[in-house]
């Protein structure tokens, strides 16, 4: 989480791929905060290694799963040719969660292909300007900040909205009151 939000400006992919048991409170704590989960129920696991003739069920505490029924599991896995045994249990989990799975992949490759589609500038003292990218916007500032200080009114107090647009749909959103500012963050996303 803190590198996602030092990040934030750029609205990165948090993602998390858990299998095993989780309860419903934890897989909604992740994806309250922002994480594309998927997530891969035990029992979709045990499935997966039954489709190899293979029981991975495992007991815990007293007449649970000794370590020699663990070694055993181990031992048949080892058996199996590979690379054949793992194309046949990960198409199993695929099959089993195929929608999840899909889901989660659009998700991370919309935030990898993320570009910013728009810029629009609202420079507080009266009109607004929309550029088709972020050197446009920048040009904007500087070359409009020259004009702005050659009038008579150029002690005027000022600010700065800026919203970009992705081609995903999101946006960010900022205000600064200082043209600077307003520069450096833009070119945060060059």
């Amino acid at each position: 989480m803190p590198i996602a939000l030092t990040f934030s400006r750029h609205q990165p992919f948090c993602g998390a791929v858990l299998a095993g048991e989780f309860t419903p409170n934890s897989l909604r704590q992740l994806k309250s905060v922002g994480f594309g989960v998927l997530h891969i129920p035990y029992d979709s696991i045990l499935a997966a290694f039954n489709e190899l003739g293979i029981d991975a069920s495992s007991k815990d505490g007293k007449g649970g799963t000794t370590e020699k029924q663990f070694q055993e599991k181990i031992k048949k896995w080892e058996s199996q040719s590979q690379p054949q045994a793992t194309n046949r249990f990960l198409a199993k989990l695929h099959a089993l969660h195929k929608p999840e799975i899909a889901d989660f992949k659009q998700r991370l490759e919309a935030a990898l292909t993320r570009q910013v589609a728009s810029v629009r500038l609202t420079v507080l003292r009266g009109h607004s300007v929309e550029c088709s990218d972020v050197d446009s916007a920048i040009a904007y500032l500087i070359e409009e900040e020259k004009s702005y200080r050659l009038r008579e009114d150029g002690e005027q107090r000022e600010a700065f909205e800026v919203q970009i647009r992705f081609n995903t749909g999101a946006k960010i959103e900022a205000t600064f009151l200082k043209r600077t500012e307003a520069v450096t963050f833009l070119r945060g996303f060059v």
